[in-house]
């Protein structure tokens, strides 16, 4: 038997990196490409109504003619691309999250008395998911710090905003006093965010830093994994 075959045999089937791996080169390029997307769609989205809005011009006077073509304006340029920005955000964080926790099933499996993650009865409960994960690997896995504190911190930013838009689409309205304060603290610590009109506003440059802090979360844990059960990395020091 080859080496070559002997190594494709010995695969474990349940180790889930190679189905990250995958989603995470689709996130990569679907990232690259929002700029795109973006452009493409608010264009559409101008020429349809400016031709339904000429096909009603007598219906206008000049004034209200050309406040409308601003509202169309504004709609393609402003408001149109935060519906793929948001969309983004939460599609990031998702991959995140569902990553690591694929990643501690699998540990779970290989090693049957590690707790699950969260476990009260093993001090491993936690406010947030990403004091979970760290009470998890520090204990559990006798981990060291896998990212730095500031990375933990733009992660828990990043779940506060990302439940924001998923549950009332970046509104900040009807929001009690502490969940808009810990809004407003989230947004001071996220290149490209605001709060405008009091909804939050989402910039490309948002997006590549969720991208660049989610996806070397999940290449940091998925080398960790590799390294423990396989001795390899799965990402290089470059792509970390």
């Amino acid at each position: 038997m080859s080496e070559e075959l002997r190594k494709y045999l010995a695969v474990d089937l349940s180790y889930p990196g190679i189905e990250i791996g995958c989603e995470q080169s689709a996130i990569d390029v679907f990232v690259e490409n929002i700029p795109e997307y973006v452009k493409f769609a608010s264009s559409q989205y101008a020429l349809r109504a400016r031709r339904a809005l000429d096909a009603e011009y007598d219906s206008y006077d000049p004034r209200e003619y050309h406040q409308e073509i601003q509202s169309i304006e504004d709609r393609a340029n402003k408001d149109l691309p935060q519906f793929y920005y948001r969309q983004a955000c939460v599609m990031l964080w998702a991959h995140f999250e569902w990553s690591i926790k694929r990643l501690i099933n699998y540990s779970r499996l290989k090693d049957k008395k590690l707790p699950p993650l969260g476990s009260r009865e093993h001090e491993l409960k936690a406010a947030t998911f990403c004091k979970q994960v760290k009470k998890f690997f520090k204990k559990q896995l006798g981990e060291k710090e896998i990212l730095s504190n500031g990375h933990w911190e733009l992660l828990e930013s990043f779940n506060v905003i990302r439940s924001s838009i998923a549950h009332s689409n970046g509104a900040l309205e009807g929001l009690d006093n502490e969940k808009r304060e810990k809004v407003i603290q989230a947004v001071a610590k996220i290149d490209g965010l605001e709060i405008v009109r009091d909804y939050l506003s989402l910039s490309q440059s948002c997006v590549d830093q969720w991208h660049e802090i989610t996806s070397k979360g999940v290449k940091s844990f998925m080398n960790i994994y590799a390294k423990k059960y396989s001795g390899a990395e799965a990402f290089g020091d470059n792509e970390t």
